[in-house]
């Protein structure tokens, strides 16, 4: 799905380009199924044990992602370590 946004918009690849025109853009529909499809690609490398990978996605979403829509909370609460409230 990413490849298939970027090829109908002239996406730049250098984030805090690509940034700038996601936060203007986000309620455009090609702009929603990239970052919907962003935020799968971080939930697929975390399943896949690429912590870092995802909490990557994670955090560039988090700056954009202000409302949630995206499901970077989840993806952020998956990969933080949890306290044992086992007291």
């Amino acid at each position: 799905m990413l490849t298939l946004v970027e090829q109908s918009e002239p996406l730049p690849s250098h984030w805090s380009d690509l940034k700038a025109i996601l936060r203007q853009r986000r309620s455009d529909p090609p702009m929603r199924l990239y970052l919907t499809a962003y935020a799968a690609l971080g939930m697929i490398l975390a399943r896949l044990g690429d912590l870092d990978g995802a909490w990557e996605i994670a955090t560039r979403l988090q700056t954009i992602d202000d409302d949630n829509e995206f499901g970077v909370t989840l993806i952020l609460a998956i990969l933080s370590p949890q306290e044992d409230d086992d007291d």
